[in-house]
């Protein structure tokens, strides 16, 4: 009788550790309560008390597995997380050691390293050169008009109309130049001096009429010029001066 009684209570206690340990099994009271339900539970049904017993047995049985499986799923993370700390430490003393690296690259001279070349300081003569690159004359038409003495033209005039294209940042008051004239085979046909005394504003495109020259019939080179078409012919003006409107004079 006493043995049975003793059983009720190693089964009363057994299912108690063993509810109480499932309700805190996250915890390591919970995880040990099981234990101790199912340590309570064996000699309870030794003494066949076998409902508070079983149900302390099945309770801490089952508490006890998930216990360990906590247990085992807590060491996993803390694992990882680990490996996260470690990989991560080793990823920032790699970066930590290319900085160092780079460094002392920048810092140190380098023996192929070469002082930049000193920019040469252009004259005013050059700087000029410069802009007169900028200014073009172009012959853009060729006209053969007759005799007219309303327009005081007494002979035939052969006329080429032209244009000045300032580019420069500089305004111009006169070029003097001489403006060469060839056929199609690029052999010379005529060579004429030809000054252009008018003002051309920077960035400027400023066209001419009226100049050219006399027609001479018993010429040869005149009358080649005459007959040839505009489009079989090739003009090429050669700069001598450029009289700058700041007062500067380039002579080429």
């Amino acid at each position: 009788m006493k043995n049975k009684k003793k059983g009720v209570g190693l089964g009363v206690a057994s299912m108690v550790c063993g509810i109480v340990g499932l309700v805190l099994i996250c915890t390591p009271i919970g995880g040990i309560l099981c234990i101790v339900g199912l340590l309570l539970a064996i000699p309870a049904l030794i003494r066949n008390c076998t409902g508070m017993a079983v149900a302390g047995l099945v309770t801490s049985m089952i508490g006890t597995i998930l216990f360990a499986l906590a247990l085992l799923g807590f060491n996993y993370m803390n694992s990882l997380l680990d490996r996260s700390r470690e990989k991560k430490s080793q990823t920032e003393t790699t970066i930590q050691e290319n900085d160092k690296s780079n460094q002392n690259e920048d810092s140190a001279p380098s023996a192929t390293q070469t002082p930049a070349p000193v920019k040469k300081k252009n004259t005013k003569k050059e700087k000029y050169k410069g802009y007169a690159d900028k200014i073009k004359v172009k012959v853009y038409n060729k006209k053969n008009l007759p005799v007219d003495y309303n327009a005081g033209r007494y002979s035939e005039f052969i006329e080429l109309d032209y244009k000045v294209v300032n580019k420069s940042p500089k305004a111009i008051k006169g070029i003097k130049g001489t403006l060469k004239v060839y056929d199609q085979f690029e052999d010379l046909i005529v060579s004429i001096e030809w000054n252009i005394s008018d003002n051309v504003n920077s960035k400027e495109t400023k066209k001419f009429t009226q100049q050219g020259i006399d027609y001479n019939q018993f010429l040869e080179t005149h009358q080649k010029l005459h007959n040839e078409k505009y489009k079989n012919l090739i003009f090429k003006y050669e700069t001598k001066q450029i009289n700058f409107s700041d007062g500067y004079k380039l002579k080429l």
